[in-house]
């Protein structure tokens, strides 16, 4: 972030997360600039660009681990 700031210090860059289908809505209603995805292209109308793969973790508060059969301890 800090070299996007000192190349574009006028921009705001401001983090939302959401599901994928929600931001792409948003990205066709301009209420946003661009978006970080998973999964297939949008349209032709967008410029898409793969990202690098980087592994992804579900976690989920200690206490809540006995009623979720999904977690195990590590």
């Amino acid at each position: 972030m800090a070299a996007v700031n000192r190349e574009y210090p006028k921009v705001i860059v401001e983090a939302e997360v959401e599901l994928s289908s929600v931001l792409r809505e948003k990205l066709a209603e301009d209420s946003i600039g661009f978006i970080i995805a998973s999964g297939a292209a949008l349209s032709e109308a967008y410029v898409s660009r793969h990202l690098p793969s980087v592994p992804n973790s579900c976690m989920c508060a200690p206490k809540l681990v006995p009623q979720v059969c999904l977690f195990r301890r590590l």
